[in-house]
């Protein structure tokens, strides 16, 4: 799964094996405008219950600090650990 984000999340894949079509997708990514990071954080964490995996983690690669939208780091922090995913930040 890859989700996009700027004033809010975008899925642009669903989940896949493909890693050749999400390496076509990082490609096209740029670091320009808002980030709305704890928001997009905790849409990826509903998505991701829709994984078949026992084991979930998120990978965030962002270029700023959360700049946009209304969830907090608090919030963020608590759902991660109330639903048992890792989260690896670049």
């Amino acid at each position: 799964m890859l989700v996009s984000f700027r004033t809010r999340p975008r899925l642009l894949q669903s989940f896949t094996t493909d890693l050749d079509r999400i390496r076509r997708y990082l490609r096209q990514l740029d670091g320009a405008g808002s980030t709305a990071l704890y928001d997009s954080i905790l849409y990826a964490l509903s998505q991701s219950r829709n994984s078949m995996n026992r084991r979930q983690a998120l990978m965030l690669i962002s270029d700023g600090i959360n700049t946009y939208g209304r969830a907090e780091l608090q919030e963020t922090v608590l759902q991660l650990r109330k639903h048992a995913v890792e989260l690896f930040a670049i």
